[in-house]
């Protein structure tokens, strides 16, 4: 999909096109899987929107941060740059501080948000691997058919544990573990991305380690109580 349109005076690749409607195909799909298992929560939509404009902003601009020296001579010039990995990364963390910080106070909202982007996020780069295919493998399944597979199993843990009434703080523990532990491990045999970029194998074990600090505070919390 590297064709573009010409639109009056301007250009508009067509990936551009399809990238916005899989994000916006994404949060539908996602809001219709979650609805019922968050009641219908209303009030995370505005902490949704405004982490991923927090990620995106960070995804664009962090390059400035992570280039100091040419960017103080040049910052036009890194900008124009692709943004790579490490810009992924830094933009995952500030997301996540930001919705942390922002539902602190509300344990209930604090998790639902959490659980909507991280299935928002797995729909959204299943639909992207069926759209941009790639494949670093040989043989007859690729790799995003691989990590497509792993979504979709994702997806449905968390639903069937919707379904068996776990809590959302549990949840969230046994999924950032599952996730974390299988595409890290994963990451030692096959290159793994996260849509076009490859992350560290350490990255996925970060969510694994949130996870188990998730669910040790959720027992600790249960003990207390």
């Amino acid at each position: 999909m590297n064709e573009v349109w010409s639109v009056g005076p301007f250009i508009v690749r067509q990936s551009w096109v399809a990238l916005i409607v899989i994000v916006l195909l994404g949060y539908y799909l996602a809001n219709q899987f979650f609805y019922e298992m968050m009641n219908g929560a209303k009030k995370d939509s505005e902490v949704f929107w405004n982490g991923f404009f927090a990620f995106f902003v960070t995804f664009q601009f962090s390059k400035l941060i992570l280039n100091p020296a040419v960017a103080i001579g040049d910052p036009i010039a890194v900008l124009a740059t692709p943004s790579g990995a490490n810009e992924w990364m830094l933009a995952w963390v500030v997301m996540c501080v930001y919705l942390w910080w922002s539902t602190k106070e509300d344990a209930a909202l604090n998790t639902t948000v959490f659980i909507k982007i991280a299935g928002t996020y797995l729909i959204i780069e299943t639909m992207y691997y069926a759209v941009f295919p790639f494949n670093t493998m040989e043989g007859i399944v690729g790799t995003n058919v691989i990590l497509m597979g792993i979504n979709t199993l994702a997806l449905l843990f968390i639903y069937i544990q919707s379904k068996r009434q776990e809590t959302h703080t549990r949840m969230l523990g046994q999924f950032l573990i599952l996730f974390g532990l299988i595409k890290g491990l994963l990451s030692f045999f096959i290159p793994i991305r996260m849509l076009d970029y490859s992350v560290p194998s350490w990255f996925y074990f970060m969510f694994f380690i949130a996870g188990l600090i998730i669910l040790s505070n959720e027992t600790k919390r249960k003990e207390v109580s």
